[in-house]
This record gives C-alpha cells, structure tokens and sequence, in this order.
C-alpha cells in the first residue's frame, strides 16, 4: 500500500468524502456549488501555464473538485477560503505577477508582498488568497494565507497548514465536531453553510464604570468675544438651576467624584443667576431635544462644524431661533459670533469667556439614547433567504409577535432578565409601537447605562494604561448588551421591521434565528420571494449626478507672533 492511500482512498479524497456527505445532509444548497473534477490535461497546463509543480495534495483536491463555483451559499474552507479552479488559479497568478512586476518591482516587495513562483489555490471576498510556495528552496507542501496589503504570513501558526490536505481534513473535523475553533464555528442558514466567529462572553460581567479614566483636556480658549471660533465642535448651554441642568445631562448633582468610567463630561459654572454647561466633543448632548425639554427655561448654542444651532426653552416648549439663511458670499465666522449674541441675550445677558479657562466643576453624565433607526438596517436575502424571506412576508402583526418574543429571548440571554421594566415595555409595545423611550424614564437611564457600560469598554481597549485592564469577554459581553438594547428602543418606537433585521445580524451565540422562523411558520411565502426580494433589492441607478453642498469659508485668521524663547547656557560644571 502507497504511503496516505487507505482503503483504496488517500487523505485528501477521504477528507473530501467526508465534507460532502456533511454537506448532502445539513447544507445541500453549498453541496451545490462544488464544481466537477479538473481533467488531467487541465491540471498540467496550468502547472505550466504559472512554470511550478503542484504539489500532490493540490493536484489530488483538483482531481475531486475543480474549484467551487462562485455564487451564494458557495462552500469555504475552515473560515472563509473558497478553493479556485485551475482557470481560476491561472488568471490570479497572472494578475498579481503582472501586478509585482508592473507596479511594485523593488526588492522589498519580491517575496514579501508577492512572488512570482508563489501560487494561489483559494481566495476570499476580500482579495486574500491561500498560497503556495513553489520556489525550489521552499516547503511545497505549506500553505499560507497572503493578504492583499502585508503580503504572507508564513511565519503565523494560525495562518499556515502543512499542507492543503491538513486543512481538508480540519475542515472536515470541525463540521463534524471533533475538533472545535472559536474563530471557525460551522453555521447552517437556509441549507447553506457558513463559518461563524464565536467570542467568549461573560455570562455575569463586572461594570467597567468604576475604571478611572483620563482626565478630560480642554483646550485654552481666548479671552474674548471670538472664543467660540478656537474652541472648535462644542455646545453652550444655559439654564437657571444647577442640580436641573445636571440631572436633564443624565448626570447626579450630589455627586464630588472625578469623572470616571470613561463616560461624557460638562463643565458647569455660574453667569449672574444662570449656570451653564459647556461640551467640547464631536456629540454634544446639551443642544438635543431630550436634555432641553427636561428644562423649564433654558438656551443652547451649538457649533458643529457648519451647523449652527441656537434653541431656547420658552414654558417647556423648544424654539428654533431664526438666524440669517446661509450664504456662501458671507463668513461663517460672522455667523457663529452673532449667534453667540444671540443666546448669550436670550439667556443672561453677559458672558465672560475667561470663565471657561478657569476651575469648573466636572461632572460625569450619561450618554443619551440613541435615535432609532427609522428604515430598517436590511440584510441582503441571500444572508438567510429562509428567514429573510419570511420577515419580508409577514405581516405587522405577525411580525410583532414575533420579534417580542425573540427579543425576550435574547434579553434573557444577555442576563438582563432581572430587569422587569424590560418585559413590561415590551408587553405594551405588543400590539403598535409606543413611541420613543424617556431618556430620563427608569428604562431609558437602565438602556442608557448599558450604552454607557459599552462605549467604557471601547475607549478601556484604547487606553494603555494597565489599571483598566479588561478582559475580553467582559468587553464582548457589554457590546452584547449595548446591542440589545438598541433593539428594544427600536422595537418600543418603530415598526417591527426595523427591530427584526436588528436581531438577523446578532451574532450566532445571541441568534435568535429559530425563534423568529418558529414564529413566522404561518407566513404565505411566494415559491419565487428570494428572486423577487434580489430584484428588489438591487441597488437604483442614480437619476442624476449628486450636488455638493456649497460650504461657507472661514474667516483667515492672522497667525500669533512668534514666541521669544530665552537661552540659558550652562556653564561647566554647573548643575543641570
């Protein structure tokens, strides 16, 4: 018996035996798309067509297997690597020699990025491919994953088998469960076989709001009246009492601590009889809506970039305040400085800026609910056609039922069923939308906490400093959280549709997949609704060429003059 031929079959073809009755059985549709063997005569003239021999376990896959087909559900290796055909192989090749030879031919690049004797023998969607090295001095057998900006990653354990056949045969393992890989988890959709990533999340995790974060940095502001055009995206915000503008900024007025847990900031000071707020980050929060209705009298100026926006609170009622239209033959600056005006006169009458550089207190607020989405954030059919379909199909009220209960599902799974003002928002929503979430409501601080949990558990992983370290599955499990409840604010205030493409898209650990087909069993489905709904949702041409926007000029501003520096020269032997 020849060395790797059992029973009459060697690994790579056992390997391949394995995967399609895998396939036949759970995923007939990616059965499919595994195209017929290559011909022996195909096999030798794209080895000579790239000038290198294949090694044996590539030759042996192609005598299976020409490839996969490139449409839906196509079958992948171990992650996302679909086999190429050896017309594929050739034309691959040849773009990317062409390619190093054309555009990158330096010594830095040979070898690195590509090479001519390197030969490709699967991709991804993202102009990856899996490589061999044909060089005479290499590992023939070694495949590698090539990334189409840092070139091979031979030398990655993760990235690299010993051989094409070794990865047929994890493949196969991992379908069948003997093995298991977090970063490869078999998924089956609509007949269709996927690889998912499965992230470790942590059933219970600490609150990341106790981890100290970085001192907020504002910049020195000029003291005069042009202040407002250094201090670049910020809101200025006035209103007569200091614990009511705290607490409408999601904030608590008793509280002395340093700001922590990552959380947005406002600096609040007194002018006369007003106290004022004031934000320098890219998302203001004082000039929206939820903050000043909370306000029984109040004025707001905003300056984001071309948007200026000055709002004054008159008996709860929110007005707009009218500026002069914009006008591309007018500098913004003067823009900004009279609206400046304005709401320092609807609001107390006089403002000095040096205010803003000297000690104010520092308070820690919650960041607001986000807007939910009004159109839904859809997948394409092709994702899941089983349940995308039967989501287009049904009907509000269908749909509704639906949703609630995988939502409530989904709830439990994040550990946030210990909540009960979750599962009465969601009882009431059952039958319409109630509108949007009170930020201020119990609800709304409990949603805007986890989203507040989630963006400290961002901007920890940014962070180098090693007291706030975080695990990983902590971090996740945040997210997780962050996520769900954007779906509740969604499935509270909009149509189910919008929450239902929500939950598609959670990742496998939260899916509730099942639950929604369970649900939508009763759903009329037209036996054509997946090519209605590609049809559909292919992209329209555009009727005619977009316009840009005029955006007005900013005012040249003369530079400082230069600072005088004094030279001290140190004498030897003095002291430094």
């Amino acid at each position: 018996m020849r060395s790797g031929i059992i029973d009459g079959m060697n690994e790579v073809e056992r390997s391949w035996q394995r995967i399609e009755n895998w396939l036949r059985d759970n995923a007939p549709e990616t059965y499919a798309t595994l195209n017929p063997p290559a011909t022996e005569a195909a096999i030798a003239e794209a080895e000579e067509f790239v000038g290198v021999p294949f090694p044996p376990d590539v030759v042996a896959s192609l005598r299976v297997h020409d490839g996969i087909a490139p449409q839906p559900g196509a079958f992948h290796l171990a992650g996302r690597y679909s086999l190429a055909s050896v017309e594929r192989i050739k034309n691959c090749w040849k773009m990317l020699t062409d390619l190093l030879l054309e555009e990158f031919n330096t010594e830095g690049m040979v070898g690195e990025w590509w090479h001519p004797q390197w030969v490709p023998v699967a991709e991804d969607n993202a102009a990856c491919q899996l490589i061999f090295d044909g060089r005479p001095d290499a590992d023939h057998n070694r495949i590698a994953v090539r990334d189409k900006e840092s070139g091979a990653w031979w030398s990655h354990d993760r990235f690299t088998w010993t051989s094409l056949g070794a990865l047929l045969a994890d493949t196969a393992d991992l379908l069948y469960g003997n093995t298991t890989d977090d970063h490869a988890v078999p998924v089956v959709r609509s007949r269709r076989l996927s690889w998912a990533w499965r992230d470790q999340i942590t059933d219970r995790p600490p609150s990341l709001l106790t981890l100290a974060s970085p001192a907020p940095q504002g910049k020195t502001l000029p003291n005069s009246p042009e202040w407002i055009l250094d201090a670049g995206w910020c809101c200025l915000t006035f209103a007569k009492s200091e614990e009511a503008l705290i607490t409408a900024f999601g904030g608590d007025p008793s509280a002395t601590d340093a700001p922590h847990g990552y959380l947005p900031t406002i600096r609040v000071g007194r002018v006369g009889d007003w106290t004022f707020a004031f934000e320098q980050q890219n998302r203001p929060i004082g000039c929206t809506e939820p903050v000043l209705r909370q306000l029984p009298a109040a004025v707001s100026i905003s300056v984001l970039g071309d948007d200026i926006d000055v709002v004054s609170v008159r008996q709860g009622e929110l007005v707009h305040q009218e500026l002069l239209p914009p006008d591309p033959d007018r500098y913004l600056d003067d823009d900004i400085l009279a609206a400046l005006a304005l709401a320092v006169r609807l609001g107390p009458g006089e403002f000095d800026p040096g205010l803003l550089n000297g000690p104010l207190r520092t308070v820690s607020v919650l960041p607001m609910l986000p807007e939910p989405a009004t159109e839904p954030r859809k997948a394409h059919v092709e994702f899941d056609p089983d349940l995308i379909a039967a989501i287009e199909y049904a009907d509000e009220r269908q749909l509704r039922v639906a949703v609630a209960n995988a939502l409530r599902q989904a709830v439990r799974a994040a550990g946030l069923d210990d909540h009960p003002e979750i599962g009465a928002a969601l009882n009431a929503a059952l039958p319409a939308p109630t509108g949007p979430i009170d930020n201020a409501a119990p609800l709304g601080k409990l949603l805007r906490t986890l989203h507040a949990e989630a963006n400290a558990a961002y901007a920890s992983r940014l962070d180098r400093d090693a007291r706030n370290s975080v695990a990983e599955p902590d971090r996740r499990a945040w997210q997780q959280r962050a996520r769900v409840a954007t779906v509740i604010s969604e499935f509270v205030a909009r149509p189910a549709l919008v929450a239902a493409y929500s939950l598609v898209t959670f990742t496998d650990q939260f899916s509730q997949r099942a639950v929604l087909l369970d649900a939508l069993a009763d759903v009329v489905i037209p036996p054509d609704a997946v090519q209605r709904l590609t049809e559909a949702q292919q992209p329209p041409r555009p009727a005619a060429p977009l316009t840009v926007p005029v955006r007005r000029k900013r005012r040249e501003r003369p530079a400082p003059p230069p600072v005088r520096r004094q030279v001290w020269i140190r004498h030897r032997g003095q002291p430094s």
